[in-house]
């Protein structure tokens, strides 16, 4: 098997939903893409989390920007997180794309935690071959 860090993802790697009719909230768009550290000179290196009461538009808001900035990631990547086990299946759904070689042979369990693994290589300051200069 290949280690996470060795595989790379295809530019334009995606499963966003298509996004519904999103009118407005310019501002709120604005302000998610500043606080996520994806200006010219940053890179996003966490998570920028969105809150509010249900039924408000935080889904709506977050694919919103996800479209927005689709050409500015190599993987953009829609993880349902309803429950732990949608959470699983995003993930594993993640690395049968990446790896399918391999994945389309492991346990969902073990395809979620090589997609965790590879994410977390893949970003800034992680061991990826990128980062090594490879």
């Amino acid at each position: 098997m290949n280690s996470a860090r060795d595989v790379q993802a295809p530019p334009g790697l995606t499963n966003l939903p298509p996004l519904p009719l999103f009118l407005g909230r310019a501002d709120a768009l604005d302000h998610l893409h500043g606080t996520s550290g994806e200006g010219p000179e940053q890179r996003a290196s966490g998570a920028t989390v969105i809150h509010g009461l249900g039924g408000v538009g935080k889904s709506t808001l977050a694919l919103a920007h996800a479209h927005r900035h689709l050409r500015d990631h190599t993987v953009v990547w829609w993880i349902t997180a309803a429950s732990s086990a949608h959470i699983e299946r995003s993930l594993g759904e993640l690395a049968l794309h990446l790896f399918p070689a391999w994945a389309g042979s492991a346990s969902a369990e073990e395809r979620a935690a090589w997609a965790t693994t590879w994410r977390a290589l893949s970003l800034p300051g992680g061991r990826s071959a990128e980062s090594r200069g490879l």
